[in-house]
């Protein structure tokens, strides 16, 4: 039996595990649309209402190399985000997979930097930057 989650999310598979917790593709039951889950381990309310707040505050942007938030939910005691799902997976991943000339580098390394620069710009100081 396929696990849901919300009465609304299809589990897929597992994507990652990091120190906040662990992240599952799931598929949304109306559109059908994939989304990245992000269960925390934490079950401090505090931290997850700090998360929540900061995530909330990012993703009002909508920039090209920032994952998109598009809600939250609790399920059996445990916080979970859902987040828009990037199909060619993070920057760490295409590194190891191909190798990278200085240029394509070069570029990566500014478009992270200019997403960073943004943020702050904005008074926000983004604590889940992912390579």
């Amino acid at each position: 039996m396929t696990a849901v989650y919300n009465n609304t999310y299809k589990y897929i598979k597992g994507l990652g595990e990091g120190a906040f917790g662990k992240v599952f593709l799931a598929k949304e039951d109306r559109s059908e649309k994939l989304v990245a889950i992000k269960e925390f381990k934490s079950a401090d309310l505090s931290q997850q209402k700090s998360i929540l707040r900061e995530i909330q505050t990012v993703s009002r942007f909508h920039r090209e190399h920032i994952v998109g938030y598009m809600t939250n939910f609790t399920q059996d005691g445990r916080f979970f985000l859902v987040l828009e799902y990037c199909e060619k997976g993070d920057l760490w991943s295409v590194t190891r997979a191909q190798k990278l000339n200085s240029e394509d580098i070069i570029n990566y390394v500014r478009d992270v930097a200019n997403e960073i620069q943004f943020l702050h710009n904005k008074d926000i100081i983004h604590r889940d930057i992912k390579p």
